[in-house]
């Protein structure tokens, strides 16, 4: 069924030269949080890293320059490397925005689920490409970051999830299949549902082959780990440009006290849909 609480800040376009924070969510949050059901699931869609990166963040969170730009990128024009600075501040905004979505919940029975629908490419590998197109699919704007945090309270309820989620780290995933993975959470059953495609479950097979625009796609190069932030650490930033696991743009934060989606909280119901059918992904986790 549809949400029974919806809120935006306002419609937006991906592209928009001017707009507003996604800090402007939290009162959002905060006004769902105090009237909760008995069970809640919530959607926040952010804007996060979205192009044009230099409107993304507010001027505090200007912390890189065309000068902090590393190898081998650093040998590119001033007007590229501020290019790539902005955007590194944009991620910079961005984790603690996600950051402190967690802290929201970090009281509470819950688990936040963090997904960008696709990722930024950025004058890589010599390319002059920057953004993203459907038409132009590179690795750095498929293979997006996945993160999962638990609350202490969710870790103590539900032990037998939190060590699926850890056993689950290294495995390579694609986000058209997430719905398996959150009914897998929420022990939740349908005829669709397909053990197979839930990346917690015993009887995941990833898939052999990625399909892009119809062909298969090289193989995944790897199965690197990063870390989420933990209970005790939200708001915590970081110094490398490259953090949160590479290219980034709107991100989606879904947080979760039960199997029943009663809420929906969104920053940009946006106008035209550009989301790529099939992402790569890697579970990141800090392990204690």
């Amino acid at each position: 069924g549809r949400s029974d609480y919806s809120r935006f800040t306002r419609l937006r376009e991906s592209h928009e030269d001017n707009g507003i924070y996604d800090e402007a969510l939290f009162p959002l949050v905060d006004e769902a949080l105090q009237a909760p059901a008995e069970k809640n699931f919530y959607l926040i869609h952010l804007m996060g890293g979205h192009g044009l990166y230099y409107m993304r963040f507010p001027y505090i969170f200007s912390k890189f320059t065309a000068a902090d730009v590393p190898p081998p990128q650093d040998g590119l024009s001033e007007e590229k490397r501020t290019e790539i600075a902005q955007y590194a501040n944009a991620i910079y905004y961005n984790d603690f925005i996600v950051t402190s979505i967690m802290g929201k919940f970090a009281d509470k029975d819950a688990i936040v689920v963090y997904i960008p629908d696709h990722g930024e490419a950025l004058y890589d590998r010599g390319s002059t490409f920057s953004g993203h197109v459907e038409e132009h699919p590179t690795k750095e704007t498929l293979e997006v970051p996945m993160i999962f945090w638990a609350s202490p309270a969710y870790r103590a309820h539900h032990p037998e999830k939190w060590q699926a989620l850890k056993a689950a780290v290294d495995r390579p995933y694609m986000t058209d299949d997430f719905i398996h993975t959150l009914l897998d959470l929420l022990d939740i059953r349908t005829p669709e549902y397909d053990p197979r495609k839930s990346v917690i479950n015993p009887a995941f097979q990833p898939r052999a082959h990625r399909m892009v625009q119809g062909h298969v796609a090289e193989a995944h190069e790897g199965h690197g780990q990063g870390a989420a932030a933990d209970a005790h650490k939200a708001g915590d930033q970081t110094d490398d440009p490259a953090h949160s696991g590479g290219a980034q743009r709107a991100g989606h934060v879904a947080a979760g006290r039960g199997p029943v989606v009663g809420k929906h909280l969104g920053g940009n119901h946006e106008q035209k849909a550009d989301e790529e059918d099939f992402q790569n992904n890697h579970i990141l986790d800090e392990l204690k």
